[in-house]
């Protein structure tokens, strides 16, 4: 579902391994384990999810939200990637305010 946010939103980013900090993927979930974040987000073999950035996304950018699919068939992720999280797409990850 397309969305064009009134007010800044906060989400963060699960990252690590060769996933880098900034992408367009975020989500909601502040305090996931990295396993329970490479489940529910079906997050790809090579995403370790071991460090979390916390992103502001501003007023009147247009997002993508929906539940991540399983992904537990695919070469690139595995049987851990069960999804049914929520996920945030970002067509242009560089409107990211990366908050300290």
């Amino acid at each position: 579902m397309a969305i064009k946010l009134n007010d800044m939103v906060t989400v963060y980013r699960y990252w690590g391994g060769k996933s880098p900090e900034t992408g367009s993927w975020v989500t909601v979930y502040r305090n996931l384990s990295p396993s329970q974040a490479r489940s529910l987000l079906s997050l790809p073999n090579t995403n370790s999810a071991t460090n979390i950035t916390e992103f502001g996304i501003p007023r009147d950018i247009v997002i993508i939200v929906g539940k991540a699919a399983s992904k537990v068939t695919e070469e690139w992720a595995g049987p851990y990637a069960t999804g049914g999280g929520i996920q945030i797409y970002v067509p242009n990850p560089s409107v990211l305010l990366r908050f300290p």
